[in-house]
């Protein structure tokens, strides 16, 4: 082998992740038991089969195929049998926000992941290094998807479960545009925290609660511009804008004019209907 091809290769030991070393337990392999341990790096297991737990930190989690754990250094971990898997030890991790555990199906790609990082370990050939690299970063990639649509789940099973009072919200900030709304008032009448309230609105309708707020505002100053002779500044505060200066700015932005031109547009027929 080319002396400059193998030096490069080697390199790619240095890259993150750091690969310590890789075990397989098969059912024939499985030792009599597992005693309660300390990690010392970061790890990976992937359950192929099993009928027993995994206790980390205190949790007791079950150990079936397709669960795989992530760990971090200094988590208290003890098996208790039986299962069988795959696992990788790691000096270093690029990433730290991943689930601790991901409940896959027995059946998936995240297992040929699992069971090509071993063969690659096993070869010990300098480009497998990089090869089992790039299969620990689809097993993460894998495990942040799992994260994602666990999340997505979550907000939506929330979201059918306070839709009637966020439809409530909304008639209530409908009635009230001539006044000053804060969020916290608006969360404590769904008697949920403010954070809470946002994810949950923007996952209902696709809009933050002060966008909806600021569009139907705008709405009613439409109408109001239309079928009134207020002055618009009256009209402003009679919306609830603050000062005259942020509505005309909102308005443009919304409206794509400005309050005056949109009014003599729109009046138009009227007007020419009261000169006859």
């Amino acid at each position: 082998m080319n002396q400059d091809l193998f030096n490069s290769m080697e390199t790619y030991s240095e890259i993150s992740p750091v690969i310590n070393r890789c075990f397989c337990t098969k059912k024939n392999t499985m030792p009599a038991i597992y005693h309660e341990r300390i990690s010392h790096c970061y790890e990976l297991e992937y359950i192929t089969w099993g009928q027993g737990c995994v206790i980390t930190d205190g949790e007791y989690i079950p150990a079936v195929g397709g669960t795989v754990f992530f760990r971090r250094p200094n988590m208290k971990i003890h098996g208790i049998l039986p299962y069988t898997s795959y696992g990788i030890l790691m000096d270093s991790f690029p990433v730290e926000n991943i689930p601790l555990v991901c409940n896959f199906s027995a059946s998936n790609s995240i297992a040929f992941l699992f069971q090509d990082v071993y063969q690659s370990y096993l070869s010990g050939t300098p480009l497998m290094q990089l090869k089992m690299k790039a299969d620990i970063m689809n097993i993460i990639y894998y495990m942040l998807d799992y994260e994602r649509n666990v999340q997505e789940q979550k907000e939506t099973l929330s979201v059918r479960y306070h839709l009637e009072d966020l439809e409530r919200l909304k008639r209530y900030m409908d009635e009230n545009l001539s006044r000053r709304i804060t969020l916290d008032e608006l969360a404590d009448l769904c008697n949920i925290s403010p954070s809470f309230l946002c994810r949950l609105f923007k996952q209902a309708y696709y809009e933050t609660v002060f966008s909806y707020l600021t569009r139907q505002r705008v709405q009613k100053a439409k109408h109001m511009l239309i079928e009134t002779n207020n002055p618009i500044k009256d009209i402003c505060m009679s919306c609830g804008f603050e000062n005259e200066s942020y509505f005309y700015r909102t308005f443009k932005r919304i409206v794509q004019m400005s309050p005056s031109c949109f009014r003599k547009i729109h009046r138009q027929p009227f007007d020419d209907m009261n000169g006859e």
